[in-house]
């Protein structure tokens, strides 16, 4: 092995070498031959990017390959060689390929090399990065936005002093935000050691489009789909044939999941689009231990940011912003919003006013409820606007919460055995107010009726009800015990 490939070993955490090659040279080629020269870099772009984030550096355009004049097609092949017509990055992923051909979606076997075994995807997504920007206009409707959240008592304590002197850095890109909320993730989760960090591996611009290189992962369904992972007593009816996952799967799924959205609500994350079609799966053991709770399960649970995913960080100098995607033109009508008056979150109420038969919950967890709320089905438009067109950190440790839950209660294979443990079903029950349950789980079922459960099925039933303020802090706190 020679001396510049030897540099490579080092760990990938946060590690940047001191001699980058520019992708803008054609002499990148000479150093990056090899699937882990090459694999490398892209893990070293990625930190590259975290290391411009934390000293309130917000472009990615800079760092990652761009081709405006490449005549390349990703979804028919790549050339095997490089000139002024065929950019950079089509070569570098080309030589991760055994074939000339690279067809576009398709997975990439890695043959060689300390990656032998992993497999990749490149996904092609009709979009251009572009930078982050702080307009002041924007950043005075936030600022007045959160400090009405913060006197309807809907941000919890510990977020307040973080949330109000942010400054918010958007981009009109959605794969840019995405790019930007995946490389944030990843480095932060692999600092604590948690594996559940997205799939999302590269990126480069080429023939106007953005190809976003990711780790092949395995869907829920693909989980449920396990036979390892299913109960050996199978039911059966004249309609259907069931197979229940173990429990120990369930209840890995939410310790992976839970903890996940705990660990992110640190940063006020928002996700966007929070339904199972955001969990990929790594199907490998794997331990690690996260609040000082011990993890140990047959897969990896990866949480997929979307494009509207945001969230909240302190750079190294002491600076704290708010990262996400912003539509063009939504000032105005993010300026109209009736939110001064509470018209967004109708039917709050206050801990004091809930007794403990109401919520069925211990005494100690009365003193730490805070407050519940319900947003209403007429203003979940309003809702959804302002996360996901405008990145505001509205209830970021609840309503998409809810919206995972109900998403994973839509598949017989997970209801079934979580609804049967005891335990599961006390969880459950105390995250809804108690004059609501059976109304809600009646929705519930009939939502499990539809072939295709869309997200926004699930947002429209989850604002219908009263939620707790705290659900991600409350689960988390009680199933960790178990």
């Amino acid at each position: 092995m020679s001396k510049k490939s030897r540099r490579y070993t080092t760990p990938l955490y946060n590690f940047i070498p001191d001699d980058i090659v520019s992708y803008n040279t054609i002499n990148v080629l000479k150093v990056l031959c090899s699937a882990d020269d090459i694999l490398d870099r892209m893990r070293y772009d990625s930190n590259i990017i975290f290391k411009n984030l934390r000293n309130e550096v917000f472009d990615i355009q800079d760092i990652l390959p761009m081709d405006e004049e490449c005549l390349c097609d990703m979804g028919w092949g790549i050339r095997p060689y490089v000139n002024k017509y065929y950019c950079i990055a089509c070569e570098l992923i080309r030589r991760l390929s055994s074939s000339i051909k690279v067809p576009q979606d398709k997975i990439l076997d890695i043959a060689v090399g300390k990656y032998k075994g992993n497999k990749i995807q490149i996904i092609k997504e009709l979009d251009k990065f572009n930078s982050f920007s702080n307009n002041t206009k924007y950043q005075d409707i936030y600022s007045s936005l959160i400090h009405r959240l913060v006197k309807l008592e809907l941000i919890e304590k510990s977020y307040i002093d973080f949330l109000t002197k942010s400054k918010i850095y958007t981009s009109t890109s959605h794969t840019s935000n995405y790019v930007m909320n995946c490389v944030f993730i990843t480095n932060k989760m692999m600092k604590y050691k948690m594996p559940n960090f997205p799939d999302y591996v590269w990126s480069f611009y080429c023939n106007k489009n953005v190809h976003i290189v990711k780790n092949a992962t395995s869907s829920f369904n693909d989980v449920i789909n396990t036979e390892a992972f299913q109960k050996t007593n199978k039911l059966a009816t004249a309609h259907t044939n069931l197979n229940p996952l173990k429990i120990s799967i369930v209840k890995s799924i939410l310790l992976q999941l839970v903890s996940s959205l705990h660990f992110l609500s640190k940063y006020a994350f928002t996700h966007g689009v929070p339904n199972v079609g955001s969990l990929k799966f790594t199907m490998k053991n794997i331990n690690y231990k996260y609040d000082n709770v011990a993890i140990n399960s047959p897969f990896i649970l990866h949480i997929q940011p979307s494009y509207f995913s945001s969230f909240t960080f302190e750079s190294d100098n002491g600076g704290s912003f708010r990262i996400g995607y912003c539509k063009d033109g939504i000032i105005d009508e993010v300026i109209n919003l009736p939110i001064s008056n509470r018209e967004l979150i109708v039917n709050y109420y206050k801990s004091g006013k809930i007794s403990d038969a109401e919520l069925f919950i211990h005494s100690d967890i009365i003193e730490n409820l805070s407050y519940c709320y319900k947003i209403g089905k007429e203003n979940i438009e309003m809702y959804k606007k302002l996360t996901n067109e405008f990145c505001m950190p509205i209830l970021t440790s609840s309503f998409e919460f809810y919206c995972f839950m109900i998403s994973l209660m839509c598949e017989d294979s997970f209801y079934v055995t979580f609804i049967e443990d005891v335990q599961m079903q006390r969880l459950w029950y105390n995250l809804w107010f108690s004059t609501e349950y059976s109304k809600m789980m009646e929705d519930l079922q009939q939502l499990k009726l539809k072939i295709n459960v869309e997200h926004s099925d699930i947002i429209d039933m989850v604002s219908r009800y009263t939620l707790r303020v705290d659900a991600i802090r409350y689960f988390w706190d009680h199933i960790k015990l178990d």
